[in-house]
């Protein structure tokens, strides 16, 4: 099967304190071509696209161009550190990343497959915010408890 999109783009909103960090208003869900079904469950914190700021006139954090991809990318290298049950690898998550900008038709996956596989291995071995940690605690108890985060 063709890996698609089960969503549309999501919305997002600025957390005040820090308007680099939006919070995803919606959750969205990829279909890999296994048929697997990954869900990013609304409320998640995220810088968007860790571009250079050099490179934000080309490549801004929160295009949705390419939004979905990266918030379902962020939404797995947050698990990793906080789901006991998370049994992707690094290499696993980067792949789906790669199939689901293909998927969007964006002109530089390859260019951004090649800088995540070389740099982001500081992300995946980072510590959880404490945004993420409220996020996914939020995600855990459920729907009245992800409501009140967002």
């Amino acid at each position: 099967m063709k890996p698609q999109w089960l969503s549309p783009i999501p919305l997002i909103h600025t957390i005040s304190l820090n308007p680099q960090i939006v919070i995803t208003l919606d959750d969205i869900q990829f279909q890999d071509m296994d048929d697997s079904i990954t869900t990013s469950k609304r409320g998640l914190p995220t810088n968007g696209a860790s571009v250079p700021s050099y490179a934000q006139f080309i490549f801004p954090p929160f295009s949705p161009e390419y939004l979905r991809s990266v918030i379902q990318h962020d939404n797995q290298y947050v698990l990793h550190s906080l789901d006991a049950n998370f049994t992707l690898t690094r290499l696993e998550v980067d792949d789906q990343l790669y199939r689901s900008l293909n998927t969007e038709y964006f002109d530089y996956t390859d260019l951004w497959y090649g800088c995540i596989r070389t740099y982001g291995q500081k992300n995946w071995d980072s510590q959880p915010t404490q945004n993420e940690i409220y996020w996914y605690n939020a995600v855990e108890q459920g729907e009245v408890a992800l409501d009140a985060w967002i």
